[in-house]
């Protein structure tokens, strides 16, 4: 909605939350462009095999990322 557009650019794109010793990381997969260019959607195991190299300097038990 017009409304929310100017208050969620000011949210975070990316949040860490730690819950019972774990460390979780949520994000929207493609926000940073590094990381989206990384992703060739035409590429069958672009999710599978990227996801690792594409995460790798995360610390977090749990990542938790919506395309």
């Amino acid at each position: 909605m017009p409304e929310y557009r100017e208050k969620l650019k000011l949210m975070p794109k990316e949040y860490y939350l730690d819950f019972n010793r774990k460390k979780f990381y949520f994000t929207h997969y493609g926000w940073r462009s590094d990381r989206l260019a990384k992703i060739d959607p035409d590429e069958p195991d672009a999710p599978t095999l990227k996801t690792a190299e594409i995460f790798k300097d995360i610390d977090a038990d749990y990542i938790i990322f919506w395309t």
